[in-house]
């Protein structure tokens, strides 16, 4: 008869082929915190990403924004009319400007079927609002030299202008030293150089560079040949 044979395990070889198999409780605990931390890691940089992303948007549309209002200004302000008051005792270019707002004649805008000069306004709303305003040459409906605005088209250029200051450059009847000059009136001619600065409110990421700005018309009423005025308000 054979006997049976009794074989005894060694609990401590059994332990180690169990381990080898599998994974603790601890073991699991500490995988599962890892990962945790990097998934928070990973969503920290994606938010972080898309901050950034939407920072640079704002930068940039705030930029595009101040370049295309320095556009639209350059455009007008160059193409300036040399349009001569009639109620004027002189020949008088229908120029107007100070340092909060100026006053000029110009062609009406691209595609405009109405034809006919238009009188422009460049000014700083008491809402922080930088407007361009423009009404026809001939209308009977208000004053075009008044100081209100009721009854003018508004294109509003920027929103949120703290300060607005304009200059020119040039010689006038009154003194005919070319200079700068925070008023622009009763003038034979237009300014050499308009100046534009703008101010933002306090923690707008914009920026304004100065705008400096030379209109095309050379004209110069006191030095017309027809009208023999005889004396030249610009000096060499």
């Amino acid at each position: 008869m054979t006997r049976p044979v009794k074989v005894h395990r060694d609990d401590s070889k059994s332990a180690r082929r169990s381990a080898e198999h599998g994974f603790t409780l601890i073991e699991l605990l500490v995988a599962l915190g890892i990962l945790s931390l990097v998934a928070t890691m990973l969503l920290s940089g994606m938010v972080s990403a898309g901050a950034f992303a939407r920072r640079t948007d704002r930068n940039e549309n705030a930029t595009a924004e101040v370049s295309a209002a320095q556009i639209i200004l350059r455009q007008h302000i160059e193409s300036l009319r040399p349009a001569q008051r009639l109620d004027a005792a002189e020949p008088t270019m229908d120029i107007a400007g100070d340092d909060k707002m100026l006053d000029f004649f110009g062609a009406p805008p691209l595609g405009d079927p109405a034809g006919g000069l238009r009188k422009y306004r460049l000014m700083l709303t008491a809402a922080g609002d930088l407007v361009l305003f423009q009404a026809p040459e001939l209308t009977d409906h208000f004053d075009l030299r008044a100081r209100g605005v009721t009854g003018w088209k508004a294109a509003r250029l920027l929103s949120g202008v703290r300060t607005l200051s304009l200059s020119y450059y040039g010689a006038n009847r009154m003194n005919r030293e070319r200079t700068w000059r925070s008023i622009w009136l009763n003038s034979g001619s237009a300014p050499e150089l308009v100046r534009v600065r703008l101010g933002f409110v306090e923690g707008d990421p914009r920026s304004w560079p100065d705008l400096l700005i030379r209109p095309a018309v050379t004209t110069d009423l006191d030095c017309d040949p027809e009208i023999r005025f005889g004396k030249c308000g610009k000096s060499t």
